[in-house]
């Protein structure tokens, strides 16, 4: 399946500099994957990891991290209603939160661009895609 991008408008990384990515995902298989795209990627980033959106909340009290990655469907509070929450923050409000979801069609992605997503890309297959994935959206952006 073809992996879906939407625009990610605000999303911008500067070269040199190391960024932070928080990603908010209930799969610990998914972290690892994740985890693993992001390494093949030739940028100095870090990745920070929650578990649930309710821990994410938590550490967005005191991190402001250059991008967050947001699943969409989460036990307790899902990816719709965190983002909503994380858009409340004013120290958040020009971090880049994108969804990264199997589920990721037309709906929730209007859903969560009108929510103030700055995009959705849909799981791809293997880790290679994801980070060509990221690499584009990353390049793509790049200041």
């Amino acid at each position: 399946m073809k992996t879906l991008i939407l625009p990610v408008g605000s999303l911008k990384i500067k070269r040199g500099m190391k960024k932070y990515i928080l990603l908010i995902h209930d799969d610990e298989d998914e972290l690892e994957i994740f985890t693993e795209a992001l390494e093949e990627i030739k940028m100095p980033m870090s990745c920070i990891q929650s578990r649930s959106a309710m821990a994410a909340m938590s550490l967005l009290d005191y991190l402001v991290p250059d991008c967050i990655f947001l699943d969409l469907n989460m036990p307790g509070m899902n990816g719709l209603a965190c983002l909503e929450e994380i858009k409340k923050i004013k120290s958040l409000s020009d971090v880049p939160v994108i969804l990264y979801s199997n589920w990721i069609t037309e709906e929730p992605s209007n859903k969560a661009i009108g929510s103030g997503a700055a995009g959705c890309i849909k799981k791809p297959n293997e880790i290679s895609s994801l980070a060509e994935t990221l690499e584009q959206i990353f390049s793509s952006t790049l200041t």
